[in-house]
């Protein structure tokens, strides 16, 4: 797990890169996270966002750097090697869904699976931005996560 942010910004582009996973316009980029400054800072400020970003998830020790940019783009490399705890939360969520069971509260695999998905949604305290990404990208199916791990698992 990467928490070592010091900048909400920095835990954004992250965000956006690990969930677009496809290179991104450094344009685009600057001007979603900066828009509030004229373009040569903001392409500026991203510039720093990528460094403090290589430098919290130690990319320029890597073997293979997971973040890759060049004049025009970012991306990230290795997006194989990326796990998203909103993706996992969705996919456990749909395991729920699709699985065949008489009740959920009764179900002890689906148990097992909304146990795991509450321990991702939580996460860590100061990736607030986490919790907030999860409640909008499950539409609100993680409050049903919440209280069904909660509920003491079937005999």
């Amino acid at each position: 797990m990467i928490n070592d942010f010091r900048y909400a910004k920095v835990r954004a582009l992250l965000a956006v890169l690990c969930t677009e996973r496809q290179p991104q316009p450094r344009s685009r980029l600057a001007g979603m996270l900066w828009a509030d400054q004229p373009e040569a800072r903001a392409r500026a400020s991203l510039s720093q966002a990528l460094t403090t970003l290589r430098r919290a998830i130690g990319d320029r020790t890597r073997d293979r750097p997971v973040i890759g940019s060049d004049s025009m783009q970012v991306w990230i490399d290795a997006a194989d090697a990326v796990d998203i705890d909103v993706e996992v939360v969705i996919r456990l969520l749909d395991a729920c869904d699709a699985h065949a069971h008489p009740r959920l509260r009764s179900c002890h695999d689906c148990g097992e699976r909304l146990k795991r998905a509450l321990v991702r949604y939580q996460g860590d305290s100061s990736l607030t931005s986490r919790s907030t990404t999860a409640t909008s990208s499950t539409g609100g199916r993680a409050h049903t996560a919440t209280s069904c791990a909660s509920a003491p698992p079937p005999r």
